[in-house]
């Protein structure tokens, strides 16, 4: 195991051994230098005031040291066990664990303590497999490694201070064995502090017990508060008190505290003491045990008896001879009872002897007075009136001693505290239940207010039977004929339900105050005689005076003349009962002078006596309410002129409009045009089977472009057949579009009409003559091509003929791009989708464009990843071939052009750049449109029609693409997209 034993000196002037500091190798931020720790170890805990400040301080020093988690164990004089006091960063349930460590526990802690040796675990994967505790804990904080330092003053091992490091190997300079003595000579101190603390305040208390208890004659009573006394004094769970009556019968009087009753009952019947409580009764001597069901004459207690652990036994003498055992069970907050708790125990007891003593003279002196029954009588008589009338009292009384002890509490104080009398006597009045700990101080000092003879009176919120309540709470000093305090009186009465109706009667107050002043209305009282007694700031602001000006008028002064008799008539009727309330649309005359009108609503407020007390005034002002109506009927009027302007626009349209109205049966509105096309239809149901698509089926009612308004859709042109009445059908272009109201509801729809049929003749007859011309045109020049390729063969004419050639495929060129065009303009451009492979097309073309483009270099970029697409290769080889013929055409000479291929999202971007002149700005919108050339084209005398870019578009949407162009000078770059097949 890797594990290192120091000696740990014991005492101040022993030397210390030095050794490695647990954390070294890195693993750890640097820590002050060894001299310094160790001075600032001396000063710290030279300044210590407490064992808990000290402890505190132990921790913090095993924290700068690296420790992940430290722990200080303190030892235990009766029990020889370790316990734990304070920590850093334990997890809980190793803290239960640590709450009692037995000499033998596979703790590094229980090692140190037992060899009084400093114990270095300098790595915990060679750990000893016995000290399984001191493994878990290193794993749980997760440490390479352990200290346990015993901290021993005179060879006497008072606790040990261990932590854990998160490195597996030490480091030097740390010098552990000099901080050992240090610690142990500062935690000596402490414990030492603490002892005399607690003593002095055993001793305090004791005194102060004896002097309460005083010299009672009610033996039972006497007893009590001496058991109760001394249960509070040792800090036990348990207390009880036998009196001896014989030792082969049970006891004469059992007195317990905090005992349940079942066990009450039946120890009063039970025999001598057995097993090793025998040992106080038998042997007359005290008896302190850590653990009292450990040991071989220990026989088990009765079913009803409560579980007990450390034990402390008085026997009480007067003189030689045994009047009582006194018991004490289970110390609270320790494995055992200390010297000082028998000591103090022991004088209490003898104050009990003395008590029993006293009580059996007073027995005595009872037979005597019993003969004299007529005024033991009165006497019982006088008690029990005095006890009726102290728990009958409806408020909470009780006596206290002039250092807040309670001595009597009545029966509505303790039903209030839910406490019996054995919770409350002789406790400190500010240690019962109820306080906060707010409280607590006032109600000490409160007491010590009535002890220097002065009453005591304040107001606490408790915590009694029915919840939080307010008390009213006084303590009254009681003195002797010499003026000295020797009993107090506290007294509370429950003000809960005052408080309420106070607080309920503020905020009613306040409820009114913030809704008159913050009423959306003016408001004001006005006294009988007119005289304004209260505005809010809306009256002020609506007739323009400050509220202390208003206090110095009337309503009659500032109401319009010819309404002030109407209001004060009405004012009079309500006066006198005639009326409950009146409203008065009446005139006030502004500061300013300006008019206000106003509506006023009046009622009287009376006295139980159905008095009138003053009026209640509330006025709105109307005027922005009356211009507001003056408003609209101008917008109503320039509704109506506009709504005439609309219709007159409406009925004088040159083309069909119709206005459907979707309520009811989505009733037809058309102007005469639009009657033309509708056939006189009413309802738009009836407009069903007269509209038909070019193909000439009939749409049905949900495909009209009314109904696809209606559901939100905007139509901006689409060509539709309609029948006439005479049987005829004519072509429309129909837009439609929804209606809607200022919410964005959909309430209608207006559909528009263009009749198209002379433009479709017209189209007809130039998609023909085109075709015709085409037609005949091609069959010359097929001849001439045959001829002009026959004499191109004969060397004497071979020029000549290819000159001839080269004219005549131009215009066979010009003759297919008025096709292509024709084609497009009537949608019956046919395309045969296959799948292509883009790359592989693209270099086939540049190869196959070669001579087009002879004297340019064509370079071809393809970003990886392209798929292969649905289109029709020879459409897009036309493309592409247009594409670079005009790079070649436009380029300036000897300068490459370039074709790149790349992939985004789900398109494919193909672009053409070449290098030249540019295109001016303003013709870049113009470039794809039909018969458009630049002005350079113009200008250099290239041949063609300007159908070229105009066919491509066409081509590329027809694949579902776009094309576009971008020009700079010195750069050109045509981009069109082809989207990817899903």
């Amino acid at each position: 195991m890797s594990l290192e034993e120091i000696e740990a000196p014991s005492g101040r002037d022993e030397a210390v051994a030095c050794t490695a500091s647990p954390c070294q190798g890195g693993c750890c931020e640097p820590r002050p230098a060894p001299g310094e720790l160790v001075e600032r170890a001396v000063l710290r805990v030279a300044r210590a005031a407490d064992l808990n400040e000290l402890s505190g301080l132990l921790l913090d020093q095993a924290m700068e040291l690296g420790a992940r988690a430290a722990y200080l164990l303190l030892s235990s004089e009766d029990a020889g066990e370790l316990g734990i006091h304070s920590h850093r960063h334990v997890p809980a349930d190793i803290r239960l664990c640590l709450a009692r460590v037995a000499p033998g526990a596979p703790l590094l802690d229980a090692r140190a303590a037992s060899s009084g040796r400093i114990q270095v675990m300098s790595d915990v994967r060679s750990l000893d497999p016995g000290l399984s505790m001191t493994r878990e804990l290193c794993a749980r904080t997760d440490a390479q490694s352990a200290v346990s330092m015993p901290l021993c003053v005179r060879d006497r091992c008072l606790g040990v201070l261990s932590f854990c490091l998160p490195c597996p190997h030490p480091r030097a300079g740390v010098d552990l064995g000099a901080l050992a003595p240090l610690f142990a000579i500062g935690l000596d101190s402490a414990l030492a502090r603490r002892g005399k603390a607690r003593a002095e305040a055993q001793i305090e208390a004791v005194q102060r017990s004896i002097a309460d208890i005083g010299d009672s004659f009610d033996e039972r009573a006497a007893l009590q508060r001496i058991v109760d006394r001394t249960r509070s004094i040792a800090g036990a769970e348990y207390a009880a008190l036998g009196v001896h009556a014989g030792d082969d019968v049970p006891f004469d009087l059992w007195i317990c505290s905090s005992a349940t009753a079942e066990w009450e009952r039946s120890s009063a019947q039970a025999p001598r003491p057995r097993g090793r409580l025998q040992a106080v009764h038998r042997d007359r001597t005290p008896l302190r045990l850590a653990e009292l069901r450990e040991g071989e004459r220990f026989d088990g207690f009765s079913p009803e008896h409560p579980p007990l652990k450390s034990f402390l036994g008085i026997p009480l003498l007067q003189g030689r001879q045994l009047v009582g055992v006194l018991y004490l069970a289970n110390k609270i907050g320790a494995a055992a009872f200390t010297e000082e708790d028998e000591g103090a125990a022991a004088l209490l007891g003898q104050h009990a002897a003395l008590a029993l003593s006293r009580a059996r003279t007073s027995g005595r002196m009872a037979q005597e007075l019993r003969r004299t029954s007529h005024l033991e009588r009165a006497l019982r008589e006088r008690e029990q009136r005095f006890r009726a009338i102290f728990d009958g009292a409806l408020q909470f009384v009780g006596l206290l001693s002039p250092e807040g002890i309670v001595l009597e509490n009545n029966r509505t104080a303790l039903e209030f505290c839910r406490a019996t009398e054995a919770e409350t006597i002789g406790r400190p009045l500010w240690e019962l239940t109820g306080w906060s700990p707010e409280d607590r101080e006032r109600v000490r000092a409160a007491v010590a207010e009535a002890a220097a003879g002065r009453l005591a009176r304040d107001e606490f919120d408790v915590n009694g039977a029915s919840g939080r309540r307010c008390i009213d709470f006084s303590i009254k000093p009681i003195t002797d004929d010499r003026g000295r305090v020797v009993m107090l009186i506290p007294e509370g009465r429950d003000i809960t339900e005052r408080k309420q109706m106070e607080l309920a009667l503020r905020e009613s107050e306040e409820g009114f105050r913030l809704t008159f002043e913050n009423a959306p209305i003016g408001m004001a009282i006005v006294g009988l005689d007119g005289q304004f007694l209260r505005v809010n700031h809306v009256y002020c602001e609506i007739v323009g005076y400050a509220a202390d000006e208003l206090s110095k008028l009337r309503f009659q002064d500032i109401t319009h003349p010819d309404d002030v008799d109407t209001d004060v008539g009405l004012v009079e009727r309500l006066r006198h009962g005639e009326i409950p309330r009146y409203q008065l649309a009446k005139r006030y005359i502004h500061k300013s002078g300006t008019t206000i009108h106003v509506l006023l609503h009046t009622s009287v407020v009376r006295d139980e006596k159905s008095e009138p007390i003053h009026y209640i005034a509330q006025v709105e002002d109307v005027t922005a309410r009356k211009q507001a109506e003056e408003e609209r009927e101008r917008l109503l009027a320039q509704l109506d002129a506009e709504r005439r302007t609309l219709q007159t626009v409406f009925d004088s349209a040159p083309v069909p409009l119709l206005l459907i109205d979707r309520s009811g049966a989505e009733r037809l509105i058309a102007n005469p045009h639009g009657r033309d096309l509708t056939g006189g239809a009413e309802e738009r149901g009836q407009c069903v089977g007269r509209v038909r698509r070019p193909d000439g089926t009939a749409l049905a009612l949900d495909e009209l472009p009314s109904s696809r308004a209606m559901r939100g859709e905007t139509i901006p042109g689409e060509e539709l057949l309609v029948a006439r009445t005479d049987g005829s059908c004519r072509t429309f272009l129909i837009a439609a579009a929804p209606l809607r109201d200022s919410a964005g509801a959909i309430t209608g729809a207006i559909v528009a009409g263009e009749d198209i049929s002379a433009l479709k003749e017209l189209a007809r007859m130039r998609e023909e003559w085109t075709s015709l011309i085409a037609h005949d045109l091609r069959q010359p020049i097929t001849t001439i091509v045959l001829k002009a390729s026959l004499l191109a063969k004969q060397p004497q004419c071979s020029d000549k003929a290819q000159h001839i050639l080269a004219s005549a495929m131009q215009l066979n060129r010009m003759i297919d791009d008025l096709l292509d065009v024709s084609r497009l303009e009537s949608h019956r451009l046919d395309l045969k989708h296959v799948e292509v492979d883009l790359p592989a097309l693209i270099r086939g073309t540049v190869e196959r464009t070669a001579d087009t483009t002879r004297g340019h270099r064509v370079d071809v970029e393809v970003v990886d990843g392209i798929p292969p697409l649905l289109a029709d290769p020879g459409r897009l080889e036309q493309v592409l071939t247009n594409l670079l013929s005009n790079a070649a055409k436009y380029g300036a000479p000897e300068t490459p052009i370039k074709v790149a291929v790349e992939r985004r999202s789900g398109e494919v971007f193909v672009a053409v750049e070449n290098e030249g002149k540019g295109i001016a700005p303003d013709e870049l919108p113009r470039l794809f449109t039909r018969y458009y050339r630049t002005r350079e084209a113009k200008a250099g005398g290239a041949a063609g029609l300007g159908l070229g870019l105009y066919i491509v578009r066409g081509l590329v949407e027809a694949h579902g693409g776009r094309i576009w162009a971008e020009s700079a000078p010195g750069k050109t770059t045509f981009q069109f997209t082809l989207p990817c097949p899903n």
